[in-house]
């Protein structure tokens, strides 16, 4: 796969964040085993091989059924919390560290965990699916999980990883019919599963309604499984994706990428910034590459993170005659409004005060980005801070 391919790629599978069969085909080598299994056709794991004192696991569930238990876990950080207790409820997200949208939802968990312990709710993040890709092949996988979660100043709730074997995604996600990440389950005080869904599907209005009794568990249950189908459809669309970007058919690749942006401009938002990097580094169109961003400014005037990779992209990207500066300013300028602290603006900000000549300030935010960054941002920043260096 030529390099520019497999940037993409990996940033659409890590955008809808699939399961390890699905990332494993859009990779050089061939694809992980273990699929996915429908809730309809479910696999029976080796119950003996885990001692599972669990009556719930591995069997079909849904909104209304009793929660699986978490036993088997390995802990990671916080309170272990092998079974639900009653008069709870809890928030349990399933993530895993090279999943972008998994990252962005951390910032809301955090908040949940931290406004409503009061209240009785525990936030648990349970890592999956963290062998998903081949590259992944001898990496210290709950290293890596540690790493990542020691990193982070806005992750201070409970995590769990589930160990290479992925008994809990099998007992959790398979059996409840989902294949991509992040997806929460919210539990009730009775330990019974009461929603399903992506974090960002307003998540804390659902607790809301759940903790004041006014959850209707069929329409919010309806409306998740709607989201999740946006999120297989666009996953169809990689292969022929990979296809025309490997064949350097610009248009058609980007007409790929608008009819994913098209299903959920927020959902698939990095489409929308693949997209930009296919019009300067593939077509070259500056005046199509600007247009782009413009429009996105105005569409995602309060999405910080894609403002600001747009603006890395439209200054690093491609030759130097259809990088745009002016338009990179403007998006960069708007991140740090909407987010000042993020290690992400200040190095969309950093960029643009370098390529401007004003190397002195570019190199003081610069710095301070890599104060700020947590493992997964880190190399990108460190890479802005070794060319502002010289």
């Amino acid at each position: 796969m030529q390099p520019m391919a497999r940037q993409l790629m990996h940033a659409m599978v890590a955008m809808c964040g699939l399961s390890a069969a699905a990332w494993g085909a859009v990779q050089d080598a061939a694809p992980v085993q273990q699929e996915p299994v429908p809730q309809e056709a479910k696999a029976e794991p080796n119950l003996d091989a885990k001692k599972d004192p669990d009556a719930n696991a591995f069997r079909p569930i849904g909104v209304g059924d009793p929660a699986p238990s978490l036993h088997g876990v390995t802990w990671v950080q916080g309170e272990p919390t092998p079974k639900f207790e009653p008069g709870k409820v809890y928030v349990v997200d399933f993530w895993a560290t090279w999943c972008g949208p998994c990252i962005a939802s951390i910032p809301e968990l955090n908040g949940i965990h931290n406004d409503y312990l009061a209240r009785d709710v525990r936030v648990i993040g349970v890592s999956i699916w963290e062998n998903a890709r081949a590259s992944d092949g001898g990496v210290d996988l709950l290293k890596r999980v540690r790493d990542f979660v020691q990193s982070r100043r806005d992750m201070s709730y409970s995590i769990a990883y589930d160990d290479e074997g992925g008994v809990i995604a099998q007992r959790w996600m398979n059996a409840a019919g989902r294949v991509s990440i992040p997806t929460v389950f919210l539990i009730d005080k009775q330990g019974r599963i009461a929603w399903v869904g992506h974090p960002r599907m307003g998540l804390k209005q659902k607790l809301d309604e759940l903790l004041a009794g006014t959850l209707d568990s069929a329409t919010a249950q309806a409306e998740s499984l709607a989201r999740e189908d946006l999120r297989r459809r666009a996953f169809k669309l990689a292969t022929p994706l990979q296809k025309a970007i490997e064949s350097k058919d610009w248009d058609k690749a980007i007409s790929m990428l608008d009819e994913i942006v098209g299903l959920d401009a927020e959902m698939f938002a990095p489409s929308s910034v693949a997209k930009l990097r296919l019009l300067m580094t593939g077509k070259q169109d500056k005046a199509a590459a600007t247009a782009h961003a413009m429009a996105a400014l105005e569409r995602y005037n309060n999405n910080a993170n894609v403002l600001a990779d747009m603006a890395v992209v439209l200054l690093t990207q491609g030759d130097e005659a259809v990088r745009d500066a002016e338009t990179a300013g403007k998006l960069s300028a708007r991140a740090m409004e909407l987010a000042p602290e993020r290690a992400r603006s200040m190095r969309a900000q950093a960029e643009w005060l370098w390529a401007t000549g004003k190397h002195d300030e570019a190199r003081a935010l610069i710095e301070k980005a890599l104060g700020a960054a947590g493992l997964d941002e880190a190399g990108d920043v460190a890479l802005s801070a070794k060319k502002m260096s010289k």
